[in-house]
């Protein structure tokens, strides 16, 4: 019982956070929740969407994205989730590193055009490219 208040209280104090920062603008446009699929049985994703929606008051809406379901054709390899978990992880490093390098007075600055990237490979490595950058370079036809 104790583990599951522990973390009702650690859901509570996220959404007052989060609803402090976008009521003070600190926060716009969206933000990531990451959810690992074996995390709890009784905490899934539905309701946790539905509980950020339901106490949200109206200043965000949250969305499920699952990303095996992005993919098309067939079930995920094992060549699949790795990849899928090693963009993540590239993912949120770098956006831990950009939001910190663009803190300035306790607020994120994401003006620059490496703020919005596509994680993709290049070569052997992950890499974050500039989706200004990869619209130059796309095909759209």
């Amino acid at each position: 019982m104790c583990v599951h208040l522990c973390k009702l209280l650690s859901f509570q104090a996220d959404l007052t956070d989060m609803i402090g920062k976008f009521r003070s603008d600190l926060l716009r446009g969206t933000g990531t929740i990451v959810r690992n699929e074996l995390c709890s049985e009784q905490y899934t994703t539905q309701f946790l969407m539905s509980l950020y929606n339901a106490e949200g008051e109206g200043l965000f809406v949250a969305r499920e994205l699952i990303l095996g379901h992005l993919q098309q054709g067939g079930a995920p390899s094992p060549y699949d989730r790795c990849l899928g978990a090693r963009f993540a992880v590239h993912a949120l490093s770098s956006l831990i590193q950009k939001a910190t390098e663009s803190l300035t007075d306790g607020c994120v600055s994401a003006m620059s055009p490496s703020t919005a990237c596509v994680v993709g490979v290049v070569g052997k490595n992950s890499t974050c490219t500039p989706a200004q950058e990869l619209k130059g370079r796309t095909d759209f036809k």
